[in-house]
């Protein structure tokens, strides 16, 4: 990813989610609510406002832009806990993606499709 503020922002907004997204998925607890509809902190808003923007996806995203963030989340998966050669297991991990995000279904979605590829690549070795 190129080093610009925007970029960066996003570098940052992603691993703060994905590595919440890991703590869901290993321990049942997230430390950001962004689908709550009271007592949400700041954080927690500024989060859910990004992740609304998603929910066009991949609309409104240029195709860029959409490779880097792609990237970028295929990294950070790469050192979560959701690699299984069982399918059973797989569509656990998909499933609580969906839990995770609630209506925020944008950013499930591409976390859902770089995941199946990632496993695509992974399972083809």
């Amino acid at each position: 990813m190129k080093h610009s503020i925007g970029n960066v922002s996003t570098s940052y907004i992603i691993r703060l989610i994905l590595n919440d997204l890991d703590t869901f998925i290993t321990a049942g607890k997230r430390e950001f609510d962004f689908c709550s509809e009271s007592g949400v902190s700041s954080v927690e808003e500024l989060l859910a406002d990004w992740l609304e923007w998603f929910n066009d996806y991949p609309q409104g995203i240029s195709p860029g832009e959409l490779k880097e963030i792609e990237r970028e989340i295929g990294e950070l998966m790469g050192s979560m806990s959701i690699w299984s050669h069982h399918t059973e297991e797989r569509e656990g991990f998909i499933k609580q993606f969906s839990d995770y995000f609630g209506e925020y279904i944008g950013f499930c979605k591409l976390v859902r499709d770089v995941y199946l590829e990632e496993l695509k690549d992974e399972l083809s070795y």
